[in-house]
């Protein structure tokens, strides 16, 4: 902010042809450039010395780290200008991919796959709701949103794995994936059913297993939701974000049980699961 008060007067004081503080100015701000500098590699060097043993993880919520670099890096994306200050955003650079690191490992320690997406969740989504609040776009943050979208499709993934276990399993069982056309194709969980023009012939699952998952499905359906439901909005400390991903996973959801009925209609015709 200093620094830019003071090129506000420099260029000022320009416009006005006053030129005997020009190299007043120019000093000022070589000061300041290098103290802001030499600050920013405090906090990388400091990012690079932490031992994770030693954060002693508590819980899934945002870490006071995660939240101070969100903070400080969308301080400097508001008041700093990407295409002048290439030094600075170099360094900036530096202090994503080490945030990005430092988060990973973080998540290394957790004890489980279901708590550890949890974490990583929450930490993406601080970064980028400090972000949102502070009105910057700038590219560098479009890395986390990437990870949260990534860390979300995981976690909807095994939470309907978890709580529709039968019909999730049959529909894996029921249909196999064609093989990618292309090298380009995205790569898709197991646990997520193919495309309906990626579907062969059904493989393993008889009249009486579709039976078993239709009325297992029908049965427990509306408790398995509530009881997702209440576990995905007590896990996000941002209640909006817990909001979407269970919109997700209802979505993922619907979308599973039509894909199972699809199948069952089709090779199960003339009998009463087809009706």
């Amino acid at each position: 902010l200093a620094i830019r008060i003071a090129e506000y007067y420099r260029d000022m004081m320009v416009r006005r042809s006053i030129d005997f503080l020009n190299k007043y100015f120019a000093l000022i701000l070589k000061l300041m450039w290098a103290r802001l500098m030499h600050v920013v590699g405090l906090h990388i060097a400091s990012l690079r010395a932490i031992k994770i043993p030693g954060l002693q993880l508590q819980d899934t919520r945002p870490h006071y780290i995660i939240r101070r670099y969100g903070e400080f890096a969308a301080s400097i994306s508001i008041l700093a200008n990407p295409q002048l200050d290439k030094p600075l955003f170099k360094s900036m650079t530096v202090m994503r991919r080490l945030v990005e690191d430092l988060i990973s490992r973080m998540g290394e320690q957790l004890p489980n796959n279901h708590i550890r997406l949890v974490f990583l969740i929450n930490q993406y989504d601080q970064i980028l709701s400090i972000v949102k609040e502070r009105n910057t776009n700038l590219d560098e943050f479009h890395v986390f949103q990437h990870m949260l979208d990534k860390e979300v499709r995981a976690f909807v993934t095994q939470q309907l794995l978890r709580f529709f276990p039968t019909l999730v399993k049959a529909l894996k069982m029921a249909s196999s994936l064609t093989p990618p056309t292309s090298p380009s194709a995205a790569p898709r969980s197991a646990a997520q059913p193919p495309p309906a023009d990626a579907m062969r012939a059904p493989v393993s699952l008889d009249q009486n297993q579709a039976a078993d998952v239709i009325r297992d499905f029908n049965a427990n359906w509306k408790g398995s939701i509530d009881k997702m439901q209440g576990e995905v909005l007590t896990l996000f400390t941002n209640f909006r974000t817990g909001g979407s991903i269970l919109e997700e996973a209802l979505a993922q959801l619907a979308l599973y049980y039509g894909r199972f009925s699809d199948i069952v209609k089709a090779e199960f015709k003339n009998t009463a699961l087809s009706r």
